[in-house]
């Protein structure tokens, strides 16, 4: 070793000096022995295996440096020569040369994280790689940990070795969605698909470079709707976008409902009143300004229910403006005011076909088909027996929204298909009664009234026969024209003497009255009642005619003027009488009910 001994105090002392395999220098200040090594280096047989400074920082172009290794230079603007180079001398293409990183020291350990230089073509072009081992275990890293890259071409790629645009991001190990970010000079600006490659999957979101923007829809064809819903996503207002044409085509506005309501659900008026706000020009709801209260919906719970107020849908694009000023945090959902909707429904009211009304059922929120006279959403568009298959576990078909109350005969509604006229005859079917208060023409040529006063211009028939004609004011009965005629001398008189005239059977058997119409009958309060009447038969006489007596009250000649006071509920009571030549009588009873509607 070299030595300089007996200097003064404040002299440095250099000494290299073997220590086994161990080539060390110390710095002596004060003349103190024993100061700490500064350079220690390690060989194996002549092979320096590894070089440590032990007591601090180590700079290049530096003397007070301030990490553990500091390089600097003094340059103006970019230097081919002064910087730190990290090279690969091997030259070869898929040839990496960078610098790992590591926070944990394991033995065989090589850190977690690399970033550097790959490369890829002649004259040392290649892409920078990052590299991450997101494993954990002790092993190192390798090329398969690549998570980013960017290309000799400025293509940056995070999921993909290639990226094909100017920033693409991949999922699913270069097998999923992407996103593809490039200039306009290459068509598009931006393009989400939900494969990894262009040829795998139609674009989902794409903006061309003019800044037009085009999204995939559920249908294809060229006849589908933009939507956008009323869901606020975001503090700066962002909407979802979706297919108008899916599942139905209505008008809806807002309403606050009750929570696990869903879409397709007939819903009723319920007893919780929610506060609604003010809403400014701009859109924006003032949660100060208190503006009204509307009652929160609830499912519909029972047959023909009085309150329904229609069918929730999944429309969150054509609305009104009702609804939007409902308080943050209240469950709303669209309400169908016109147009198709889908809804809910079973059997419960038997097989639906198109055209029945759809009612409430005992099922809470699912309709079913109205065979009676009540509250009903809305018209079948398609029939449902519980054959079709919709792929739903809860039936809905399509219906007409219609929100009103329906009087229907139950007779009417349970007969095929509901039609009372033969369809291919254009006749009315032989079961039906058609309960109609009057009939008359639209040029106001002929009539009859509630009371079965036909008016007509001309009578041509073969036959007529009447219990008593009248020419204006003057009327004649069956007697009074047989001895008009007797005493004209028209018909011969019939002799009463004569022993010779053969006798004739005693007739005892009274006429048979049948009602016609319903028995019992029902009518709405306010409503105005025509009586239907009664046909009369008997096994002598023909054209036999009836009196009506309502309550007890006086007979009229075939119910004429016959009226029911329906101002207030109430049960009448209409006897009719029929009298034959003979003398014999039959009466039939009819009860009418007044009600109040549904």
């Amino acid at each position: 070793y070299f030595s300089n001994t007996g200097q003064a105090a404040n002299n440095e002392e250099w000494r290299l000096g073997p220590s086994g395999t161990i080539f060390y220098g110390q710095v002596f200040n004060d003349g103190k022995t024993g100061a700490a090594s500064w350079l220690e280096v390690t060989r194996v047989n002549n092979t320096i295996s590894q070089v440590v400074f032990p007591n601090g920082n180590v700079g290049i172009g530096t003397a007070e440096p301030n990490a553990l290794l500091e390089l600097k230079a003094l340059q103006s603007g970019f230097s081919s020569t002064k910087h730190l180079l990290i090279y690969n001398s091997n030259e070869t293409n898929g040839d990496y040369a960078g610098i790992l990183f590591g926070t944990r020291s394991v033995t065989g350990n090589r850190g977690k994280g690399w970033f550097g230089f790959l490369r890829t073509g002649d004259n040392g072009v290649g892409d920078f790689v990052w590299l991450n081992d997101g494993a954990v275990d002790d092993g190192g890293i390798a090329t398969t940990d690549e998570k980013m890259r960017l290309t000799s071409t400025g293509n940056v790629g995070i999921g993909t070795t290639s990226p094909a645009a100017t920033f693409t991001v991949k999922g699913g190990n270069d097998t999923g969605p992407s996103i593809y970010l490039t200039t306009a000079a290459n068509g598009s600006v931006l393009d989400v698909r939900g494969k990894a490659t262009v040829s795998d999957s139609l674009s989902s979101i794409f903006v061309a470079g003019n800044g037009t923007a085009s999204i995939l829809l559920t249908d294809e064809i060229s006849n589908v709707a933009l939507c956008y819903s009323g869901a606020e996503l975001s503090a700066n207002d962002l909407r979802s976008l979706g297919d108008c044409t899916a599942g139905g085509a209505d008008y809806a506005e807002l309403y606050p409902v009750e929570a696990g309501i869903d879409y397709g659900e007939i819903v009723s008026l319920g007893t919780n009143l929610i506060d609604t706000y003010a809403t400014a020009k701009d859109g924006k709801v003032s949660t100060t300004t208190i503006e009204g209260r509307v009652a929160e919906l609830q499912r519909s719970s029972k047959p023909y229910q009085a309150n329904v107020l229609g069918i929730t849908s999944f429309n969150y694009s054509d609305f009104t403006s009702a609804g939007r000023n409902l308080p943050e945090g209240v469950n709303a959902l669209p309400v169908a005011l016109s147009g198709r909707v889908p809804v809910k429904v079973n059997l419960e009211g038997g097989a639906i076909k198109i055209g029945d009304r759809i009612t409430s059922s005992s099922q809470a929120g699912i309709g079913m088909k109205a065979t009676a006279s009540g509250q009903t959403v809305g018209i079948a568009l398609e029939p449902y027996d519980g054959t079709q298959n919709f792929g739903t576990s809860t039936l809905k078909i399509l219906v007409f929204v219609n929100l009103g109350y329906s009087k229907l005969d139950s007779e009417v509604t349970q007969n095929e298909g509901g039609w009372i006229v033969d369809q291919a005859s254009g006749r009315v079917k032989s079961s039906y009664t058609l309960e109609v208060p009057a009939i008359f023409a639209s040029s106001g040529l002929w009539s009859i009234d509630e009371n079965g006063k036909l008016i007509v211009q001309e009578i041509e028939t073969q036959k007529l026969t009447t219990q008593q004609f009248c020419v204006g004011a003057t009327c004649i009965t069956e007697t009074e024209f047989h001895a008009l005629l007797q005493n004209a001398g028209l018909i011969p008189a019939v002799s009463t003497s004569s022993p010779q005239a053969a006798s004739t059977p005693t007739d005892t058997e009274p006429p048979v009255i049948t009602i016609l119409g319903n028995n019992p009958a029902t009518i709405e309060v306010g409503a105005s009642y025509a009586d239907m009447g009664v046909t009369v038969t008997d096994n002598v006489d023909s054209n036999l005619g009836y009196t009506a007596s309502l309550d007890g009250g006086p007979e009229l000649s075939q119910g004429a003027g016959l009226t029911i006071d329906t101002s207030a509920t109430s049960t009448h009571s209409i006897i009719y009488k029929a009298v034959d030549q003979a003398g014999n009588t039959a009466t039939a009873s009819r009860t009418v009910e007044v009600i109040t509607a549904p």
